[in-house]
C-alpha cells in the first residue's frame, strides 16, 4: 500500500492535534504518525492511552482543549463508546477549525458522530480500504471521503516479515473483542469463548494462545475453561508479534482477524449473532 501524497503535502509545518478514546481509532492513529511524520501532540482517554503510551516514544498526554488550541488542525478517531471525539469535533466546529476524523471499522458510521440525536460531521472523513469508502459514500452526503490506506494494517504488515517464523506452526490464537463492555443481552464473551473452545477441542495443536481486548480488564472464565490445557495469556505490547508463532486466529468481528489474514494466517471468525461486519475476504472459515 502506498501513503497518500496529499496527506504528507497537509501535514508539512503543521502542528497537528490527535485526539482518540477508542482502541481502534488509537491502533490506526499511532501508526499513522509513524508513516506520515509531522508534528504531533495528543489527546487520550480509556484505551487509547495505553495504546499511545506503549507505541509513541516520549508520549505526553494533553488536556483536549488546550491541544486543540495549539494546532493548525485536528485528526480524531470516530469511537462509539465515549464522547471525547464527538466534542472535540463539536469544538473545532465551533471555533471554525479544520478536523478530520478516522474511520476504523466498517459498522456504525453515523452513529459514531451522534451524541443526545445531534448529527456533527468533521470537515473531511478518512478510510482506510476501499470497502470502508464504499460504504462512507452511501452513509454521507455532501462531505469529503478520503482513502488514506490502513497505517495499521501498512505498519502490522511490514513489522511481521521481519520476524514471521518460517516453521510450521501449530499454535492457536484467540483474540477476545470484549463484547461484554457493549452489555449486549443477547451475546457475551463467554458464550462466543465456549463456542470457541468446543470448535478447536479436538484439534492438532501444541498450545492455544490467549489476547485481551485493549479495553479489557480480565476475564478468568477463560482459565477455567481451559484447565488442564496448555494455554498461554498473551502479553506482546504489539499484536504482530503474537502472530509469529501462530498459524490460526480466532475472533468475533475482531480488527485483530484482518490482520492475521493480511499476514497469512488462518482466519476464523466466532458467529454469535449472525452479523459479519469484517469484508469476507479477511475470513476463511465462519464457525
Amino acid at each position: 500500500m502506498e501513503k497518500n501524497k496529499s496527506i504528507e503535502k497537509l501535514l508539512l509545518n503543521k502542528k497537528v492535534s490527535i485526539v482518540a478514546h477508542d482502541s481502534g481509532g488509537a491502533q490506526i492513529l499511532s501508526s499513522f504518525t509513524k508513516i506520515y511524520k509531522g508534528k504531533y501532540f495528543y489527546t487520550a482517554t480509556g484505551p487509547a492511552l495505553k495504546i499511545f503510551k506503549n507505541q509513541i516514544f516520549n508520549f505526553k498526554n494533553y488536556p483536549v482543549i488546550e491541544n486543540i488550541n495549539n494546532s493548525d488542525f485536528v485528526i480524531t478517531g470516530t469511537g462509539l463508546g465515549s464522547n471525547l471525539e464527538f466534542e472535540a469535533i463539536k469544538y473545532c466546529k465551533k471555533i471554525k477549525k479544520k478536523v478530520y476524523s478516522y474511520l476504523d471499522h466498517w459498522v456504525n458510521y453515523k452513529k459514531r458522530f451522534i451524541r443526545k440525536k445531534k448529527l456533527i460531521l468533521p470537515d473531511q472523513i478518512w478510510v482506510g480500504d476501499i470497502d470502508a469508502k464504499n460504504i462512507a459514500i452511501k452513509e454521507f452526503k455532501n462531505i469529503s471521503i478520503i482513502l488514506i490506506p490502513n497505517p495499521y494494517w501498512i505498519e502490522s504488515v511490514n513489522i511481521y516479515k521481519k520476524i514471521k517464523n518460517k516453521k510450521k506452526i501449530k499454535n492457536i490464537l484467540f483474540v477476545s473483542s470484549n463484547i461484554d463492555r457493549l452489555k449486549n443481552k443477547r451475546i457475551n464473551d463467554l458464550f462466543i469463548f465456549k463456542k470457541f473452545f468446543n470448535y478447536i477441542k479436538n484439534k492438532d495443536f501444541n498450545k492455544i494462545i490467549i489476547r485481551k481486548h485493549p479495553s479489557e480488564i480480565n476475564n478468568g472464565f477463560r482459565s477455567k475453561i481451559f484447565y488442564g490445557k496448555n494455554i498461554k495469556f498473551d502479553i506482546s505490547q504489539n499484536l504482530t508479534h503474537s502472530f509469529k508463532s501462530c498459524g490460526e486466529i480466532y475472533g468475533h468481528n475482531s480488527m485483530a482477524l484482518v490482520i492475521g489474514k493480511l499476514c497469512g494466517l488462518n482466519t476464523y471468525h466466532i458467529d454469535a449473532n449472525n452479523r459479519l461486519t469484517i469484508p469476507k475476504k479477511f475470513i476463511d472459515q465462519v464457525i
